[in-house]
């Protein structure tokens, strides 16, 4: 079994792991081939995107907080720079411009861009990894670690 790696930005990556994103759209379709998907957490964190309702409404963040306390709630809560779960990746879609049909609750459409000429990933996590498993993420899709790979490997064949 082969589990490829992709980086999100939080806290796309984490919204994943909760089982609250459940579609990863990006320009391009997935390589072929590609059938687990480990979801690493970048080090960067969109403190504008915590600031929208959706979001502070799926980590618990209060209205009142300030870009400062929300940036040691990101540091407190939000992991960056580690591997936070393992998906499975269905047969990515075409995107439309409207939710796809899989897309249950509107919060889920505002955690992705589904505009027209886009790719919406399907993704059911199957492992979520806490403590978050740290390693160093790169761009697009890439290949673990053999030490993390095998880590992983067994965890999913258990």
């Amino acid at each position: 079994m082969k589990i490829q790696a992709i980086t999100l930005h939080q806290p796309w990556a984490s919204l994943v792991a909760l089982r609250l994103k459940r579609y990863e759209t990006r320009s391009w379709a997935p390589p072929a081939g590609v059938n687990y998907l480990a979801i690493h957490a970048g080090l960067h964190c969109d403190l504008d995107a915590l600031s929208g309702q959706a979001f502070r409404n799926a980590f618990g963040i209060p209205h009142h907080f300030t870009r400062a306390e929300l940036q040691e709630f990101v540091g407190g809560v939000i992991p960056l720079g580690g591997i936070v779960c393992i998906a499975k990746l269905g047969k990515a879609v075409a995107t439309t411009g409207r939710m796809p049909d899989g897309c249950r609750r509107r919060d889920e459409y505002l955690f992705g861009d589904f505009s027209m000429g886009k790719f919406a990933w399907p993704l059911d996590v199957q492992i979520v990894c806490s403590p978050p498993i740290q390693c160093r993420g790169h761009q697009r899709i890439w290949s673990l670690p053999d030490d993390i790979h095998t880590v992983l490997v067994n965890h999913i064949q258990v």
